[in-house]
């Protein structure tokens, strides 16, 4: 991706072209070099937010079932997110949920 040195340097801000002691090419060259730092950061997808009734579906279970499994200190469910009186759960939380109760249950299936 080219970009030309005025776009580069107007993509400053206005104070930082005024103040900066730096020639006009190590800015160029600095905006370069960030751009393609964070077009090959790592970006994780942004998180989802499921309402109760489907998570209850994905684990064959009911909704008293979720609201004891959120009660229940030592299971470790993802807490809820209250949104107009509705329970949402994060995505990201209930993977990892799920694949801590995996991982028990190999260990378990393991040791037997």
């Amino acid at each position: 991706m080219r970009i030309s040195k005025n776009i580069a340097a107007k993509s400053l801000p206005y104070y930082t072209q005024q103040q900066t002691d730096t020639p006009a090419a190590e800015i160029v060259d600095k905006t370069k070099t960030a751009i393609n730092a964070a077009s090959h950061a790592v970006q994780l997808p942004p998180d989802q937010l499921v309402p109760d009734p489907i998570i209850a579906k994905e684990f064959y279970t009911t909704l008293m079932g979720i609201y004891r499994w959120t009660h229940d200190a030592n299971l470790g469910f993802p807490p809820p997110i209250k949104i107009r009186n509705r329970n949402f759960r994060s995505r990201r939380a209930i993977e990892e949920f799920k694949a801590k109760m995996m991982r028990a249950a190999i260990t378990r299936r393991e040791v037997a």
